[in-house]
């Protein structure tokens, strides 16, 4: 865990971790300390060592994918802090959210996905992949207005590299992430404009914050991809506490 005061949140695709034994992977993560972790791609046998709370998506259907098997799923969410599932709208499986009960009184609404990438076969043309992206942030929305009172993280494999770009934002999958993204006032913190400075390399697992908390998030931590574990490397950011929103009583 982080020190007393900060928090950290870290996501790492595992590439339905089949290229080592589970305690490598576990291995890896305790090297990279998290209070939550999102990881995607993954398996039931695969967890960060001593934590003791989780909550996943559904059991990643069979396909004619090499790699599935009977505990694989496309994401799964762990925390150090008492967690429970909400149930996300989105039908396809690649997603999963739950509310986390940090230190404090604080409360996170995590959100981990894998959204759409350019050769996706579940949809096939760029209208049904933007808008898959877009359901999974109006999914976002609606279960944030239930959730009053947390703080909304969204984190997983965006898929993108999110570095800045030329074309129309209508016209690519970034742009359609980046217009959920400010339509639910977040910013993605790993993005190579902003904490994605201090890596060596850039990714496309990212991580997003409610932007009125952004600038508490000083650090980021990567590590780059393996043939030996995954063809994705992971990454972590680092903050102080999300305190709780707070509500002004109106005057009268």
């Amino acid at each position: 865990m982080n020190k007393p005061g900060s928090f950290g949140i870290g996501t790492w695709n595992l590439d339905w971790a089949r290229r080592s034994e589970p305690h490598a992977y576990a291995q890896v993560l305790a090297d990279h300390p998290c209070d939550v972790w999102v990881l995607t791609e993954t398996r039931d046998e695969i967890s960060p060592p001593k934590f003791a709370h989780s909550v996943s998506a559904a059991v990643r259907p069979r396909d004619d994918r090499r790699k599935w098997t009977p505990t694989s799923r496309w994401v799964t969410i762990w925390s150090h802090w008492r967690t429970s599932p909400v149930t996300t709208e989105v039908d396809d499986g690649r997603a999963a959210c739950a509310r986390v009960a940090g230190p404090d009184g604080q409360k996170l609404l995590v959100y981990g996905t894998v959204l759409p990438w350019n050769a996706d076969v579940l949809y096939r043309t760029k209208g049904e992949k933007t808008s898959a992206i877009a359901r999974q942030f109006e999914d976002c929305r609606r279960l944030l207005a239930k959730n009053d009172g947390c703080r909304l993280v969204i984190a997983g494999d965006f898929n993108q590299f999110m570095a800045s770009q030329k074309s129309r934002e209508t016209e690519t999958l970034q742009g359609a992430i980046e217009i959920g993204l400010r339509n639910l006032g977040m910013i993605c913190v790993t993005a190579p404009s902003l904490l994605g400075r201090q890596l060596p390399h850039q990714g496309i697992d990212h991580i997003a914050v409610p932007a009125a908390i952004a600038d508490r998030f000083a650090s980021a931590d990567a590590w780059s991809s393996s043939s030996k574990l995954s063809d994705h490397g992971g990454i972590v950011i680092a903050g102080v506490k999300a305190h709780r929103p707070t509500h002004r009583r109106p005057t009268r």
